[in-house]
């Protein structure tokens, strides 16, 4: 199974063809017109709201903001906005894993 975390209904969907076209579809509607520092930092807010939720939602944040870190990195690296994002992300990612205690 293909681990997702960028659709609404789906948390993991089967490796089919017919999943690979709907998967397709759902991030050109979520990415269209979109820059890399927009999806950061969308990515970063959705895995603060979900950090919110409690510890059960410690693993969806990490990926929330995991996905961001990858935005940031396809972003403009010298915009100050991108780098307050992205040392936003590592701290946040970081918060989880000190209170997993993943020292």
């Amino acid at each position: 199974m293909m681990k997702t975390f960028t659709h609404f209904f789906w948390e993991t969907i089967p490796e089919t063809k017919e999943a690979e076209v709907y998967t397709e579809a759902f991030n050109e509607l979520i990415y269209e017109n979109r820059t890399p520092d927009e999806l950061a930092q969308d990515f970063k807010d959705k895995g603060n709201e979900t950090f919110k939720w409690g510890e059960k939602f410690y693993d969806k944040a990490l990926e929330y903001y995991n996905e961001g870190i990858h935005w940031c990195m396809k972003g403009e690296t010298l915009n100050v906005e991108n780098r307050k994002c992205y040392v936003a992300l590592l701290s946040n990612r970081a918060a989880i894993n000190l209170k997993r205690k993943n020292y």
